[in-house]
């Protein structure tokens, strides 16, 4: 066994699982010292302590019986918890640019996977060397690209994109949905080749392992194009730069690796931040003018 169970959890992420699933959740985190209980007799591992970062899951550190580092994931008790999916994503990539998984639990909704260290992301690593950040992430993506998918049912990105439907019965600039929907009709009918695809491809889920590699972690798992893989990263870099000139040499290293055009990477990078800020309303009332705006440099 472990250290033990912490019942000191994150304010934030108590929060979260109240406001997402009410007094099912408080009773969701009641049971956990008896669910990590269970699953550490069940995978015979030993849990030490959990992360202080938590936002949506339960996500702590331990040891597998032959001192293997390990990390044991649980999902919220939600009707379709994304951890399922996740799961068989993990499953399909067999640690090729992925992190391992090594168990599962539908029951309990949780896995355990590889525990990767230092596991510092690419974002605190390349910060002064935007360049260096890139290169890495088409390396990785080109190997999680390698996997087939003929077995694997997961989510079809065309559902994510309903979105759009549910947007236009609020006050969502309807402007910005219509060449959204648009891009996204053209790039559609243009695409060809459809790929497993992590489905929040950024930096802070790219890290670096004990091999000197880098892996994917927390794979949403969705089959689609190739395009909104890398407008997902496009857009994570859009932060993360100030000039629009960085911006272009970002598009275009990628457009040179995959043979996408630019004007197609650009497209899809509008269609994604649209989506983005559906969901992000979706989820909160803040102010999401910022992010929306910031669509118009993909088509400036």
């Amino acid at each position: 066994m472990g250290l033990g169970f912490d019942k000191k959890l994150p304010d934030a992420f108590v929060k979260n699982v109240i406001d997402l699933c009410g007094q099912e959740g408080l009773d969701w985190i009641e049971s956990l010292p008896r669910i990590v209980s269970e699953l550490e007799d069940l995978w015979g591992i030993s849990i030490e302590s959990h992360f202080q970062n938590l936002s949506y899951n339960y996500v702590a550190e331990g040891n597998s019986v032959d001192r293997n580092k390990r990390v044991l994931k649980i999902a919220l008790p939600l009707r379709n918890p994304e951890i399922f999916d996740e799961a068989k994503a993990l499953k399909a990539f067999e640690g090729c640019g992925a992190v391992r998984i090594y168990e599962k639990d539908f029951d309990r909704r949780a896995i355990l996977i590889e525990h990767l260290l230092p596991g510092t992301n690419l974002k605190e690593l390349f910060s002064t060397n935007k360049d260096r950040a890139i290169d890495i992430s088409i390396k990785v993506l080109k190997r999680i690209q390698r996997v087939r998918f003929r077995s694997v049912e997961l989510p079809d990105l065309t559902d994510w994109f309903a979105a759009f439907d549910r947007a236009k019965e609020t006050d969502f600039p309807r402007h910005y949905l219509r060449r959204a929907a648009e891009l996204l009709s053209r790039l559609e009918s243009a695409a060809s080749k459809r790929s497993l695809l992590h489905g929040d491809f950024h930096h802070e889920n790219i890290l670096l392992a004990d091999d000197n590699e880098f892996k994917i972690i927390d794979p949403k798992g969705v089959i689609g194009n190739l395009g909104y893989e890398i407008s997902v990263f496009l857009n994570n870099h859009l932060e993360w730069i100030e000039h629009k000139k960085d911006i272009d040499g970002a598009v275009e290293k990628f457009s040179r690796a995959f043979e996408i055009s630019p004007q197609k990477l650009k497209h899809w990078a509008y269609v994604q931040r649209v989506l983005s800020v559906c969901w992000g309303i979706e989820d909160s009332s803040g102010d999401w003018n910022k992010h929306l705006k910031q669509a118009n440099i993909w088509i400036a």
